[in-house]
C-alpha cells in the first residue's frame, strides 16, 4: 500500500514526465513552424510540382565559391539525357565564369509525357543568386523518339502569327495573368512579337502546348517566370504534318482519319531490312508525306540502328521478321519465341518501342506457330516477287496493275530495283486515288481487329483468309 509520501513523489513524477513531453511538442512545432516560416519567405521557389515521366537525379557541390544543386531527369536514352546534361554543365561553366564573390545557382524541373511516352517534354527552371540579385530563367526540351524537336517541327511557317495570337488570347482569359499584365501597363502586341523567337520555349503534353517566357520578358522580374498552357483544339489549325506524327492524338488526327477512310487503302510493306537501300526508299515515302510498314530482321536492325530511328521518327511502323529469317515452322516452341523477342528487344532499345504484328519468313505458318505467337501475323495479297524477278519495271508492274482497296503488298527493302520501282509505285498509287498507310493503321480505319496468333491476308475483311 501507497504512503502519501510514495503518492506524492508519483504525482511529481508523472507532472515532470507531462511537461517534458509538451515541452518536446512545442519545441518540434517551433522547429517546424520555423522550417515552414524560412519556406514561406524564400523569395522564389521553383516550379517542380509535375513529374510524370523520368528519374530525378541530384547533382550538388562548390566550385570557386559557387554552390550548385541541380534537380534534373534521368531517362536512360542517350539522345534525351545528354543535351540536358550538356545543358546544364553549360549553364554552370558561364556562371562560374561570371561571377568571382560567393553565389548559388539551382535548379528543378517538370516533365511530361505525350504519344504513349514515346514523346517527352522536359522544363529545365533555374534560380540564381548573387550579393546583387536573383535571377530566374527557363530552358526547355521536346524529344519524341529519341529525336529532338523544334518549333519548326510544331507549326507551320505560316500561322506563327496565329499561334502568338491564341497565347494572348489565353493570357487575356487568364484572370491572374490578365490581372498582371493591366497593373503592370504591359503591351501584349509589342511583348510578343509574331516570330518563332516568342515561342522558343515550350513544353508539348498530351492535351497542350505550354510556352515559357522569362522573368522580365513578358511580366517585371518579381513576378518570375511566366507560363501560359494552350490546349490542342485552340491551335489545331495552325499545327504541321509533322506534329500529327509527333502526337498523333485521335480528336486531333479525326478529321484527317475520316478523309483516309473514305479513301482506298493499301498497306506497302518491306521485308528484311533495314539496308542502305532503305534510305531511298524512305526519301520517296517522305517527299510523297505516306507511311509504309517494315518487317525488320534483328541482325540487320544492329547493323542499322539510324534507319529504324529514321524510320519511326517519319511515322512508319517497325514490324518483327524475325531475329535471323529462320523458317520457324522448323523450329522448336523455345527457338521460335527466341526468334521474334530477341528482334523485339533490338528494336526496343533503338527506338524505344517494340513492335506488335510479326510476319513469318517466307510466309510459313502453321497451327502450332499461331498457337505459339502471341502477335498477329501479317501475310500479303500482293506478291511482287522483286526478290526473283529483280527488275523494277515488273514490281511497279507487280503493284499498279493490281492493287486494290485493304491490299498488303510484299516488297523487299534489299534491292536496288526495288528501291527503284518505289519512286514510281508511291506517286502512281496517290495519283489513282490510293491512300498509303501503315498495316495498323488500315485496320483501324477500316474498323477490323488485329488478333494474336491469327493471320492476315489483307483488309478487306475480318478475320483470317
Amino acid at each position: 500500500m501507497n504512503t502519501k509520501k510514495e503518492k506524492k513523489w508519483t504525482n511529481k513524477k508523472y507532472t515532470i514526465i507531462t511537461v517534458f513531453v509538451i515541452s518536446l511538442v512545442l519545441s518540434s512545432f517551433s522547429i517546424f513552424l520555423g522550417l515552414f516560416l524560412k519556406q514561406k519567405n524564400a523569395t522564389y521557389t521553383i516550379k517542380n510540382s509535375v513529374k510524370e515521366i523520368g528519374v530525378t537525379h541530384t547533382i550538388k557541390g562548390k566550385k570557386n565559391d559557387i554552390k550548385y544543386h541541380f534537380k534534373l531527369p534521368y531517362f536512360q536514352v542517350e539522345e534525351i539525357d545528354r543535351p540536358i546534361y550538356q545543358y546544364i554543365e553549360n549553364e554552370l561553366s558561364s556562371y562560374i565564369k561570371e561571377h568571382k564573390d560567393p553565389a548559388t545557382i539551382q535548379s528543378d524541373y517538370s516533365s511530361y509525357a505525350f504519344n504513349n511516352n514515346y514523346g517527352v517534354s522536359v522544363n529545365l527552371q533555374f534560380l540564381k543568386k548573387n550579393k546583387k540579385e536573383t535571377k530566374k530563367s527557363t530552358k526547355t526540351f521536346v524529344f519524341c523518339y529519341g529525336k529532338e524537336i523544334l518549333i519548326d517541327n510544331i507549326f507551320s511557317e505560316d500561322k506563327i502569327k496565329q499561334v502568338v495570337s491564341n497565347i494572348k488570347k489565353e493570357i487575356r482569359s487568364n484572370k491572374k495573368l490578365a490581372k498582371y499584365i493591366k497593373d503592370e501597363g504591359v503591351d501584349l502586341d509589342s511583348k510578343l512579337q509574331n516570330d518563332k523567337k516568342t515561342l522558343q520555349n515550350f513544353v508539348v503534353k498530351e492535351n497542350s502546348i505550354e510556352f515559357y517566357f522569362n522573368s522580365g520578358t513578358l511580366l517585371a522580374d518579381k513576378y518570375g517566370i511566366v507560363s501560359v498552357d494552350v490546349p490542342n483544339s485552340a491551335l489545331k489549325e495552325t499545327f504541321s504534318k509533322i506534329y500529327y506524327k509527333i502526337n498523333p492524338k485521335e480528336d486531333l488526327t479525326k478529321g484527317s482519319n475520316f478523309k483516309k477512310s473514305k479513301k482506298p487503302l493499301v498497306a506497302l510493306t518491306f521485308d528484311d531490312g533495314p539496308s542502305e537501300e532503305t534510305t531511298k526508299i524512305l526519301d520517296v515515302f517522305e517527299k510523297y508525306d505516306s507511311q509504309a510498314t517494315f518487317f525488320v530482321l534483328g541482325k540487320q536492325a544492329k547493323q542499322f540502328p539510324e534507319v529504324l530511328k529514321r524510320q519511326i521518327s517519319n511515322g512508319h511502323e517497325i514490324a518483327n521478321h524475325t531475329f535471323s529469317h529462320a523458317n520457324l515452322t522448323k523450329l522448336s516452341e523455345k527457338n521460335v519465341i527466341s526468334q521474334i523477342e530477341q528482334t523485339n528487344s533490338i528494336v526496343e532499345d533503338i527506338i524505344k518501342t517494340r513492335p506488335k504484328l510479326v510476319r513469318a519468313p517466307y510466309g510459313s505458318v502453321n497451327q502450332k506457330i499461331k498457337k505459339i505467337v502471341p502477335y498477329p501475323l501479317i501475310y500479303w495479297s500482293i506478291d511482287t516477287r522483286d526478290w526473283q524477278t529483280q527488275n523494277d519495271r515488273k514490281t511497279i508492274d507487280a503493284v499498279v496493275n493490281n492493287a486494290q482497296d485493304g491490299d498488303i503488298i510484299l516488297m523487299h527493302d534489299t534491292y536496288a530495283n526495288t528501291a527503284k520501282a518505289v519512286e514510281t509505285i508511291v506517286p502512281e498509287l496517290i495519283n489513282r486515288g490510293f491512300c498509303l498507310v501503315s498495316v495498323s493503321e488500315m485496320f483501324k480505319l477500316k474498323n477490323l481487329s488485329l488478333e494474336k496468333g491469327t493471320q492476315y491476308i489483307s483488309a478487306k475483311n475480318s478475320g483470317e483468309n
